[in-house]
């Protein structure tokens, strides 16, 4: 059996094409795939993680729906972006499958619990609202997981960090800027993918990479092409943020991090949402925090946009 994975998950187009990536990985058992309101509500999030399990032939694996709006504030979905259906309005048929009954956060505690101290990864390509929760209900799922990989925020570390939603905030953590904050401070082994690095050009699909997507024989293949086709006409080429940090479970030669001390403005008027990583190296040793979190800074773009598209095509 493969590495043990969870999948938090907020299906919108980059959110179901790293399910398509998670699905067509042998080196990964999921165990299970949680939803969250986000880029959709809770409903189109269920239901498109439904849609795209089944479309891949892997409706065997259970689909947990999770919490509807963020700990804090009101949700503001996007389907502006991703679509009215999420799916970038790609016309795929309802799920002959159901979700469980079991509510996301209750399957997180309880999985972690039943395996064994650094057995199960939780990849998070959401707001974090189910994470948060599950460890305000039980703290000790932050040492019993191997690690969170975070699709979230964006850190300075390059002229890409900066927002999306607002300028200084990205969107899954200005969502639910306060579940963030406490993801940072629980003292679970962190891996943290912002903007800095899924912004960036070398790593979005556009011209030729984008038209072989379409002409691949591949039905995984097309789908993404049809799916990323919104993006494509609305800025030109498509970033794939959640694919991105999937891929850091699957081939993590690929990446580099630096550590640092990260934390979430959760009140100001212009920066609710933002991620201040300390990335003074400077201070003397008495006056910094140490460091909570592995900030990705680095990838090797070409290796990571090949395996990516790859693994898409395989079915």
């Amino acid at each position: 059996m493969g590495r043990k994975v969870i999948l938090d998950v907020d299906p919108g187009i980059d959110d179901a094409i790293a399910i398509i990536l998670a699905c067509n990985s042998p080196e990964i058992e999921i165990l299970g795939v949680t939803t969250v309101a986000g880029n959709v509500s809770i409903e189109k999030a269920t239901r498109n993680a439904l849609r795209i399990l089944e479309y891949v032939g892997c409706s065997h694996i259970p689909v947990y729906p999770g919490i509807s709006k963020p700990i804090y504030g009101e949700l503001h979905t996007i389907e502006s972006i991703h679509g009215e259906n999420g799916l970038g309005d790609v016309g795929l048929p309802d799920p002959n499958t159901s979700p469980r009954e079991r509510h996301a956060v209750d399957f997180l505690r309880e999985i972690v619990a039943s395996e064994k101290p650094g057995e199960i990864t939780l990849v998070a390509t959401g707001p974090l609202t189910n994470v948060a929760t599950a460890l305000l209900l039980d703290p000790s799922i932050a040492r019993r997981l191997s690690s969170i990989i975070s699709m979230g925020g964006a850190f300075g570390t390059n002229l890409y960090g900066c927002g999306n939603q607002t300028p200084r905030a990205e969107f899954n953590v200005a969502t639910d800027p306060v579940a963030a904050k406490l993801v940072y401070q629980s003292g679970a082994e962190l891996y943290l993918f912002g903007l800095d690095v899924t912004m960036r050009p070398d790593v979005s699909i556009k011209g030729d990479l984008y038209r072989r997507l379409g002409s691949s024989g591949s039905r995984c293949g097309e789908l993404v092409y049809r799916m990323l086709h919104r993006f494509i006409d609305m800025f030109g080429s498509a970033t794939i943020h959640d694919p991105i940090a999937l891929s850091y479970v699957l081939r993590p030669h690929l990446f580099d991090f630096r550590e640092a001390y990260v934390d979430v403005e959760i009140c100001g008027d212009v920066t609710r949402g933002e991620t201040v990583a300390d990335l003074r190296d400077w201070l003397p040793p008495n006056l910094k925090k140490p460091p909570n979190a592995k900030i990705c800074i680095d990838l090797k773009a070409k290796e990571l946009l090949d395996f990516i598209f790859s693994r898409i095509i395989l079915k």
